[in-house]
């Protein structure tokens, strides 16, 4: 199974390919990537030594990713903060081709705030745009993947 994120969150809706969240405004763009791993079960990144190294890209790359051979192997990686600023917007996120199953949650601090998935992997890159409203705390904002069969 291969995971490659091209997760982003727009306020406006515009696509920003590559991994964290994105949040614009008609002033500025404050870009939330992931900034640490919270936990990486049996997760590795195809490079380096952390997740979220891989996975902080502002263009998707399919020449780093995540991955796992593990069924129901769970991973999270922290988000840098919005400054207090993110309320809602659209969680972008890339599937490469693979098998299996993947499940994408938003978190804020312990709390699922959004469950998206399983989405099945296919032989085919996958883009996905979900939208989220309701974050109250953006400075411990998280994104859970769970591998499936």
């Amino acid at each position: 199974m291969q995971f490659i994120p091209g997760a982003g969150f727009s306020s406006d809706g515009g696509y920003v390919p590559g991994a964290g969240f994105i949040k614009t405004s008609s002033v500025s763009l404050s870009y939330l990537t992931p900034i640490s791993d919270i936990s990486s079960g049996s997760w590795t990144p195809s490079t380096g030594a952390t997740l979220y190294g891989v996975l902080d890209e502002a263009v998707a790359d399919s020449g780093d990713y995540i991955q796992t051979t593990t069924n129901t192997d769970t991973c999270e990686v922290k988000l840098a903060s919005g400054g207090g600023t993110v309320t809602a917007g659209n969680l972008k996120y890339r599937l490469e081709a693979g098998t299996g199953t993947v499940t994408v949650n938003l978190v804020q601090t312990s709390t699922v705030l959004y469950t998206f998935g399983p989405h099945t992997l296919t032989g085919a890159v996958q883009d996905f745009t979900q939208s989220v409203s309701g974050i109250t705390n953006d400075s411990d904002l998280r994104v859970r993947f769970t591998s499936g069969t």
